[in-house]
């Protein structure tokens, strides 16, 4: 009736992945995510919130053609820290093994289905509103664990696009962050396509106490 494919986890398992960061999404939750959305063979797919495109890879394996944009630029190119082939290699061999999503889909067969990575922010214009996606897959739950931030250009002049000097970190309202993602959805989506994400939710007012009075009345 039908097949499980279980074994498509162990096959993008992060443990022999080429490129992945701190929060690299497990193939499981990702595969998950993917199937949510319906993604079928020749949909567009788009991560707004890329990171290192674990969601990318498992849209692929469903037939997806992605894409994604971040506002972290040394993170689409695997350069905010030492990463697995430096440290296996060394920084001066590992300069012509270069991480990156599109290796991470070349890695699994599916490098013609790779579109593009922009740099930019989620609540900026950068697509034209034709351009329509037909499944929008994202992860913004792990900004609880790190700083919420967007990008501010300090001065046109000093600009230095290799370098990315112009972006400065700013603290952000959390709330805003799926406020936009909403927005964009409603733009830029299809009619009848799909968008998938984590909303993480905290009860502030829970109490073991409340519970306990409520079970016995």
């Amino acid at each position: 009736i039908a097949d499980g494919q279980r074994d498509v986890i162990t096959k993008l398992s992060l443990k022999t992945r080429k490129f992945i960061g701190n929060t690299s999404m497990d193939p499981q939750l990702s595969l998950y995510m993917a199937n949510q959305a319906l993604v079928q063979y020749g949909d567009i797919v788009l991560d707004p919130f890329v990171g290192t495109g674990s969601l990318l890879v498992a849209a692929s394996h469903f037939g997806g053609y992605v894409l994604g944009s971040d506002i972290d630029f040394l993170m689409l190119h695997g350069k905010t820290r030492p990463t697995r082939v430096q440290k296996k290699f060394g920084e001066k061999n590992s300069v012509k093994l270069i991480e990156s999503i599109h290796t991470n889909l070349q890695q699994y067969g599916r490098a013609n289905q790779y579109l593009d990575v922009i740099c930019g922010r989620c609540s900026s214009s950068l697509w034209k509103q034709r351009f329509k996606r037909d499944r929008i897959i994202t992860d913004r739950s792990y900004i609880l664990s790190e700083k919420c931030q967007k990008g501010k250009i300090r001065n046109m002049s000093q600009m230095n696009p290799m370098s990315c000097s112009f972006v400065r970190v700013s603290k952000f309202l959390f709330c805003f962050v799926y406020g936009y993602l909403f927005s964009f959805a409603a733009q830029h989506l299809k009619m009848g396509g799909r968008l998938v994400c984590w909303i993480p939710i905290v009860k502030f007012n829970h109490s073991p106490h409340i519970f306990h009075i409520e079970k016995y009345e």
